[in-house]
């Protein structure tokens, strides 16, 4: 799995939460260093800049975008959603990290389409799915970060997660193979990384960088309970 950009843990900022860590050390390893690349769903382009990835960063229409009104950090291109404003095969890699499940359940099916299109390589994703650990706690907690003014984007995400149904993992993989890609996929976050994102929640000093580290290796077999995310990596055929 780890081809292309293998040279460890990604340069990130101080702070981040363990769930984004996780993907954006899965995504960077599946992108060789040549590759364009185009971030669907990439909000400000966080995993572009973190990652030093050039790239542009394919996002909704700003006032529905989590990250809208924060100025972008690398290049950004609006979309209303449905057909991307890209050309067929556009670029070799197209990435979609954690953006699947907050797109209506009725429109998946062409998101995806959609991804395959405008990419000639690869495409790789991350998402929840069937259900998330926790998630109610989860929520109340987003609520309590609104409330005090920390953050609205957790809540307004968690909400999506619960209007929109989170998908299904089988689902998504049969639907790149039978439109002719072959799949690699991995399945994560069991009961003790989803509690590590819970106490991150409630204790950020938990998020600072070196101890994801930390944690990585602990729940590398500790990490018990039904996986809860998914990490997919899909290649055209022929």
């Amino acid at each position: 799995m780890n081809e292309g950009r293998t040279t460890g843990a990604p340069k990130v900022r101080r702070f981040m939460g363990f769930d984004k860590w996780m993907r954006y050390q899965y995504a960077m390893c599946q992108i060789a260093s040549e590759h364009d690349v185009i971030d669907v769903g990439g909000g400000r382009g966080d995993f572009l800049r973190t990652c030093s990835i050039d790239g542009v960063v394919l996002d909704m229409i700003e006032e529905q975008a989590l990250f809208g009104k924060e100025r972008p950090l690398c290049q950004l291109v609006r979309y209303g959603g449905g057909i991307f404003p890209v050309k067929d095969r556009a670029v070799p890699a197209v990435l979609s990290l954690d953006c699947l499940e907050h797109v209506p359940q009725d429109q998946r099916r062409e998101f995806l389409g959609e991804l395959m299109r405008i990419s000639s390589d690869k495409i790789v994703m991350t998402f929840p799915v069937g259900k998330q650990h926790f998630f109610r706690l989860l929520l109340v907690i987003a609520k309590a970060h609104s409330v005090i003014r920390t953050t609205s984007v957790a809540e307004k995400s968690l909400k999506e997660h619960a209007a929109n149904g989170l998908p299904t993992g089988d689902d998504v993989i049969s639907d790149f193979e039978s439109r002719g890609w072959r799949v690699e996929s991995e399945r994560c976050f069991g009961y003790f990384s989803s509690m590590m994102m819970v106490l991150q929640y409630i204790f950020p000093l938990m998020a600072y960088r070196p101890m994801n580290r930390v944690w990585e290796r602990m729940l590398s077999s500790l990490d018990f309970g039904p996986p809860s995310y998914l990490y997919l990596t899909a290649r055209r055929s022929g």
